[in-house]
C-alpha cells in the first residue's frame, strides 16, 4: 500500500516545470490586464458615499 506522503510528493514533482511557468504565465498576464484597467477605466470613477459605520469607524495615524 501507498503512503499518503508518496502520493503527494507524485503529485507536486509530476509536470513540475508545466506548473511552475504555467502559473508564473497566468500570473503575470492577470496583473498586466489588472493595472492596465486601473490606467484606462471604460467608465468615469467617482468616490462612494459615507455611510454610517464609515463615521463609526476611527481613522488612526498608522492605518491613513
Amino acid at each position: 500500500m501507498k503512503e499518503p506522503s508518496d502520493s503527494i510528493v507524485s503529485r507536486v514533482t509530476a509536470l513540475f516545470w508545466l506548473k511552475a511557468v504555467g502559473s508564473t504565465l497566468v500570473i503575470a498576464v492577470f496583473f498586466v490586464a489588472y493595472f492596465y484597467v486601473m490606467n484606462y477605466p471604460l467608465c468615469d470613477v467617482y468616490g462612494m458615499p459615507l455611510l454610517a459605520p464609515d463615521l463609526w469607524t476611527p481613522v488612526v495615524p498608522w492605518t491613513a
